[in-house]
């Protein structure tokens, strides 16, 4: 999903700017350039003239301001899914959000669930493989 985004941003950027003004996007690397081009198998349009590096934050100011931003429109939109849930949703991996993911499935549903979270995220799996395990 990470690599998409990305590839979605960089090439409606590259729609934009002429390739002479921008010959290359910097990208700060989360995963290697290998597996982030795998993870694009398949999709339309996909940007090749990327650097990516590590650390990037601290080597390139568009790299800082692209992480801000991120940072902020994601902490944005975890609010409107607190508001549309009615629910105080923690961040990260931890026994904080396994106790929201209880009370959300007890309250609403598992199908809830599946309309506001990943599925495939750690939490939810191992979620889903408690109750596995309390109806066997």
């Amino acid at each position: 999903l990470k690599a998409a985004l990305h590839n979605q941003a960089l090439h409606l950027l590259r729609k934009k700017v002429k390739d002479e003004e921008i010959p290359y996007f910097v990208v700060d690397q989360f995963t290697p350039a290998k597996n982030y081009y795998k993870y694009l198998e398949g999709q339309k349009n996909i940007v090749n003239d990327i650097k990516f590096t590590t650390k990037g934050e601290s080597k390139s100011p568009a790299v800082a301001l692209a992480s801000i931003l991120a940072r902020y429109v994601f902490l944005k939109k975890m609010e409107e899914l607190a508001a549309y849930t009615g629910y105080v949703l923690p961040l990260g991996a931890n026994e904080k959000v396994n106790q929201i993911i209880d009370r959300i499935v007890k309250e609403k549903g598992e199908a809830f669930l599946g309309k506001i979270a990943k599925i495939n995220f750690k939490n939810t799996k191992k979620y889903q493989e408690s109750l596995q395990e309390t109806l066997f």
